[in-house]
């Protein structure tokens, strides 16, 4: 998990940074290093991870799913991974992700 979350940071300092945001690729896999955390968090938990959450590993989880929401809500999550995600999270995260707060 380290190595995921170390690339994590690295991408949302260097995206708050210079504001320039990356646009998801199918191949990438921190994308799928993300997924198979995020599957063990909510098999564990019985919830999604929020980016608020007290310890360090949920809060990056919780912070790393807000993104995914984000590039859904501006089109920019490709179907395959809004799949994933749905399939995960259930129906009610495709519906939350593309209804802007």
């Amino acid at each position: 998990m380290g190595e995921f979350l170390d690339e994590f940071m690295r991408r949302e300092l260097s995206r708050q940074i210079t504001d320039v945001r990356e646009v998801p690729q199918p191949e990438d896999g921190l994308f799928g290093a993300a997924v198979d955390q995020l599957r063990d968090f909510c098999r564990t938990h019985r919830r999604a991870p929020e980016p608020t959450g007290r310890h360090a590993d949920e809060a990056l989880l919780g912070r790393w799913l807000e993104a995914q929401k984000g590039h859904a809500q501006r089109g920019t999550l490709c179907e395959k991974r809004r799949s994933v995600l749905e399939e995960i999270l259930g129906h009610e995260w495709s519906i939350d992700a593309i209804t802007p707060n």
